[in-house]
């Protein structure tokens, strides 16, 4: 498949990323266009890959306004074309474009010395869509990142992941909004589930870590430690009915003794043993 001036990246594509395959650094090379004298630069051009340049070309490069188009036979055997109209400079994309390639990828936005740099907006075949900054060809900045089911993502990017602060809206409904670090939700944030529950405070990996509560929508309450998940360490339980248990918790559950507020307003010590009442003290 023809990777040209304006690289797009479809192999190893998840939700906010765009991974290259090592293999391009070995077989990117400068092509000849139609013109005498005047190369553009690609990456993973197909052997009998055919170039032609509309614009002028100088110093041995094509530069200046025009319009790209790659033809070539992929592996099916078929001719596919792929094609970029904007700005180059010394055979590179520098300055506005619109870059389509074959397999129905396409970016429209700024570029610097052939890299995604500047604003743009990345159209990919599955129908997710970026909209936002780039940085030497990944996404830096603000940005939002949409898809077909849905989901989107509006927020701040880092070297093409999810890093700063930003909203997820999941494809069913869920909403989080907060810190991010590597594509995963890292430090303070809330959590809201369409079924009404309510998570405010830390997080690590995409799971509740630290301190944070946990508001249910059938009343229940929780305040207190959270360990990959799970309610571990001190916290405090509150029913809808006013009773409570404050205490320790064990891999979700109240276990051990604490303090405890009863259905008739006796307060006093307890014993939860696997999230049950044992029993006053």
């Amino acid at each position: 498949m023809m990777r040209w001036v304006l690289v797009s990246f479809t192999s190893s594509i998840v939700f906010g990323t765009i991974a290259l395959p090592e293999a391009f650094a070995d077989s990117a090379r400068w092509t000849d266009t139609q013109k005498p004298n005047c190369q553009v630069w690609a990456l993973d051009p197909a052997p009998d890959v055919s170039t032609t340049w509309s614009g002028i070309c100088a110093g041995g490069k094509a530069t200046g306004n025009g319009s790209l188009l790659w033809t070539y036979h992929g592996p099916d055997g078929q001719k596919r074309t792929s094609s970029y109209t904007g700005s180059l400079r010394n055979g590179r994309m520098h300055g506005r474009g619109i870059s389509a390639l074959a397999d129905g990828d396409l970016y429209d936005g700024d570029g610097v010395d052939g890299e995604r740099s500047g604003h743009g907006i990345y159209t990919y075949p599955n129908g997710d869509r970026y909209d936002g900054g780039w940085l030497n060809d990944e996404k830096s900045g603000h940005g939002i990142y949409t898809k077909p089911d849905g989901a989107s993502y509006d927020g701040d990017w880092v070297g093409g992941e999810k890093n700063g602060r930003g909203t997820m809206v999941f494809s069913n409904g869920d909403r989080y909004e907060g810190e991010w670090a590597n594509n995963r939700q890292n430090g303070r944030g809330i959590y809201v589930w369409t079924n009404g529950d309510r998570y405010d405070g830390e997080w690590a990996n995409d799971d509740q870590n630290g301190r944070g509560t946990y508001v249910f929508a059938d009343g229940f309450r929780y305040e207190g430690e959270w360990v990959a998940g799970n309610r571990q360490g001190l916290g405090r339980i509150t029913f809808p009915d006013g009773k409570y248990y404050e205490g320790t918790f064990v891999d979700d559950q109240a276990y051990g003794i604490g303090e405890c507020r009863g259905a008739d307003g006796r307060i006093g010590t307890c014993e939860f043993v696997n999230g049950e009442f044992s029993g006053w003290q």
